[in-house]
């Protein structure tokens, strides 16, 4: 008589018993596997966001990128920049890392977020942080009635502590201040 494969699990399983429960081996390996997975997650979960490899200049782009957007978002629906971040919904606060310090400021067209280097002597590392500052800007444009908006990020040309000047956007050009380079590109952008 021949016995199948699958006669032989069952044989396996039925002389299985009960009381036997797992062996040192599985035991160790359930351990490891939940170990690795805990080192991939832990640093998202407590708030550390370096176990993506995320640098500090990285975070901080991106949360002016995310300000952008929600921004914009805002803007479409009651046609006026969000006065305040925590009004945007994105679930940060005004100091999401512990290297930067994030806040916005609206002008009559345009919406200015900052990304601040925090330079205190507790934090030693921050020194050689650029600053960068993000705006949107309204422009007197219509695109299928609705309005058109522009937007730039800016980076501190050195890690100083000097005031960033602001993007302008002047004649359907836009660029970044003195002392500033535009992240995306050394062009100026237009709408």
């Amino acid at each position: 008589m021949r016995t199948h494969p699958q006669d032989k699990l069952l044989q396996l399983l039925a002389t299985f018993s009960q009381d036997r429960g797992f062996s040192s081996w599985s035991l160790l390996g359930l351990l490891v596997l939940v170990g690795a997975l805990w080192a991939i997650i832990s640093p998202s979960f407590l708030g550390q966001g370096g176990g993506c490899g995320i640098s500090p200049e990285s975070e901080a782009r991106l949360h002016i990128d995310q300000t952008n957007r929600a921004q914009r978002a805002y803007y479409s629906e009651y046609q006026t920049f969000a006065s305040k971040t925590v009004d945007l919904g994105l679930g940060t606060d005004n100091q999401t890392s512990t290297r930067f310090f994030f806040f916005s400021s609206r002008k009559q067209n345009a919406i200015l977020t900052y990304a601040i280097a925090d330079r205190s002597p507790e934090k030693p590392s921050n020194q050689r942080l650029n600053n960068y500052v993000g705006a949107m800007y309204i422009t007197p444009q219509k695109k299928n009635g609705e309005v058109v908006t522009v937007e730039i990020i800016c980076e501190s040309n050195s890690p100083n502590g000097e005031r960033l000047a602001l993007p302008t956007y002047q004649k359907g050009i836009l660029a970044c201040g003195k002392g500033t380079t535009d992240i995306n590109g050394p062009n100026p952008r237009k709408p």
